[in-house]
């Protein structure tokens, strides 16, 4: 069955292409179900591109980096909000308490960033904890993403109005304003959670190339995208690359799966690392 409109027919052939592709570079499988989804997306960019067949669209990815970095963009994107998921919040502060008073240095990452709410998150609950002692105290958060497109809008840290009411009013006091951008009102995140975060591009089906072990990673709603023994090879990584009984928080409907041996449950949809 193919999804079709007047102008553009996505043939199964295609979709199995797009899906390979896909696959090969991001570990995110896409079913069929998500055929409309592929659709809706790539439909724009062959409409960018004058082009007038999904085949002449994936022809052309395969031999324009550009083109291929578009494709990738275009269907990983994902949905977020501000502290989202809001009890992993409450585990962050106390983690947070305690890191702080055995005075060690802090790495949180952010892997799967997305627009960039889940990390200016995070630095609004570090910044309202160490408050004075922010300046002084080795603290960063590193917030990595596959998507350029979307890394580009995180860094600026600029969103629609809407989003407001996800965040607390005394965190919107102290680390947002209120901006007008072409006629529209926005909230723009302040210099100080700005200079918490270091955003970069990172496939986590790629070499991790971090400089420390992290004390914290976030990874919530990214690993459902992968199939089971992606996930496994995943949170692997993730045991590599975080400190001694460090913190893993992951998505309300995601599992460690077969991975118990080294991340042991401490909360709802929060771990710690074993060995």
């Amino acid at each position: 069955m193919s999804a079709q409109t007047p102008d553009f027919e996505l043939t199964d052939s295609d979709f199995k292409a797009v899906a390979k592709k896909i696959f090969d570079v991001s570990g995110i499988v896409l079913s069929e179900q998500k055929k409309s989804m592929v659709y809706s997306r790539l439909v724009r960019r062959l409409r960018a591109l004058n082009l007038d067949s999904f085949t002449r669209y994936l022809d052309l990815v395969d031999n324009d980096p550009n083109e291929f970095t578009n494709f990738v963009n275009s269907l990983t994107t994902n949905l977020t909000s501000f502290f989202r998921e809001s009890h992993h919040f409450e585990y962050l502060k106390d983690e947070l308490n305690k890191l702080i008073a055995e005075g060690v240095p802090i790495r949180i990452w952010s892997a799967g960033c997305s627009a960039g709410m889940e990390p200016y998150s995070i630095a609004m609950v570090v910044s309202h904890l160490l408050g004075r002692n922010l300046s002084t105290y080795d603290i960063k958060i590193l917030a990595t993403d596959i998507d350029t497109d979307i890394l580009a809008k995180a860094k600026r840290g600029v969103y629609d109005i809407a989003e407001k009411k996800n965040i607390p009013d005394d965190y919107f006091k102290k680390y947002c304003k209120t901006i007008n951008e072409d006629g529209e009102e926005k909230i723009s995140m302040n210099a100080e959670l700005r200079n918490l975060i270091a955003f970069n591009q990172l496939n986590l089906m790629g070499n991790i190339p971090l400089k420390r072990k992290m004390q914290i990673i976030f990874c919530r709603n990214v690993l459902i995208y992968f199939d089971k023994p992606t996930q496994s090879k995943i949170f692997d990584k993730f045991h590599q690359n975080i400190d001694k009984e460090g913190m893993l928080l992951i998505g309300h409907s995601e599992t460690i799966g077969d991975r118990s041996s080294i991340f042991k449950l401490i909360g709802k949809t929060t771990y710690r690392k074993i060995g």
